[in-house]
């Protein structure tokens, strides 16, 4: 008897699902001030019918957050409710319900953070570029082709 072993299952991207693309700030991310405020973009027009955003310290303490979603720019904001401690954090962004209803629910993803002690009070400085490199690349987009 013969065994067929496949790595991976193939699947066709959903066009239209309202997956996260981008978090703010990213995960991984070290050096987050004690009065940062989160954000989640999601790629396609989504429905945010107060789906839970959920962060914990790094003794699985739930942190209050105050949550805001912008339809215009399809972004997800959290604020905690008081100024963070130094440490590590964990934040579940929710999947999301597409507006066309054909793309389905996307998919949330969860990151972690460190934060530092220095809170964010000011403009950041910038004092001009001294060189500048091109480097072009777009993801293409399975839908549209």
């Amino acid at each position: 008897m013969a065994w067929l072993a496949l790595s991976s299952v193939a699947h066709a991207a959903p066009c239209g699902r309202p997956d996260i693309d981008l978090t703010l700030p990213p995960d991984g991310a070290d050096g987050v001030p004690t009065n940062a405020q989160f954000a989640a973009h999601y790629a396609a027009p989504a429905i945010y019918v107060s789906e839970p955003v959920t962060m914990t310290d790094s003794n699985a303490n739930a942190i209050p957050l105050t949550v805001a979603y912008d339809d215009v720019e399809s972004m997800l904001r959290a604020t905690p409710d008081q100024a963070l401690a130094p440490g590590h954090y964990d934040l579940v962004w929710p999947g999301l319900r597409g507006v066309s209803g054909a793309g389905g629910v996307g998919r949330g993803r969860t990151i972690g953070v460190t934060v530092t002690s220095i809170a964010d009070v000011a403009a950041p400085a910038f004092s001009g570029l001294s060189d500048i490199r091109w480097d072009l690349s777009r993801d293409r987009d399975p839908c549209l082709d």
